[in-house]
């Protein structure tokens, strides 16, 4: 059964950039700040841990090897470290969160969402279906198999990353 009404909280905040620990820290932050506004539900944007590669939009793919290099190793694994704190956080909260990460597994990189539950539990980790643009320099595709959405006691829970609100097929999923 879902709840008729609660208060969600979108984060809107520079994460600490190219530093998974400190933004995760800041992340738990945050997911109390909106605790104690009486949110059930916090999200966090796109590639918000550890930030977004801004740079691929900047200089060609050769002027940013070193910045690919640097960003993969700031980049999280699923499970990890990072995620688990997250989920410790949620449950000592009461809260679910949705937060947008750069994943780490095998050689590649994914724009991920995961979801968590107010019990700490990972509801679900999807991969961003194709990058935009530029960011495929970064990023490798999903491939579907993980866009799904979740029963929680709030309502059903899902997401979605940029343009992925745009395709019809997406948002039916």
């Amino acid at each position: 059964m879902s709840r008729n009404q609660f208060r969600v909280a979108a984060v809107q905040a520079v994460p600490v950039y190219m530093d998974a620990a400190g933004t995760t820290a800041k992340s738990i932050a945050l997911m109390e700040q909106a605790a104690e506004q009486g949110a059930a539900l916090v999200a966090f944007g796109e590639a918000w841990l550890p930030g977004y590669p801004y740079w691929v939009w900047l200089d060609g793919t050769f002027a940013n090897l070193g910045r690919f290099h640097a960003y993969q190793a700031a980049s999280v694994t699923v499970p990890g470290p990072e995620v688990e704190a997250l989920c410790a956080a949620a449950a000592r909260l009461g809260m679910h969160v949705v937060m947008g990460i750069s994943e780490r597994a095998g050689g590649t990189l994914y724009l991920s969402q995961v979801g968590i539950d107010d019990r700490g539990t990972l509801l679900f980790n999807r991969r961003k279906l194709r990058p935009t643009l530029a960011e495929r320099m970064v990023y490798g595709e999903g491939n579907g198999s993980d866009l799904r959405v979740v029963q929680t006691e709030l309502g059903r829970i899902g997401a979605l990353c940029c343009w992925e609100h745009m395709n019809p097929l997406g948002k039916y999923a």
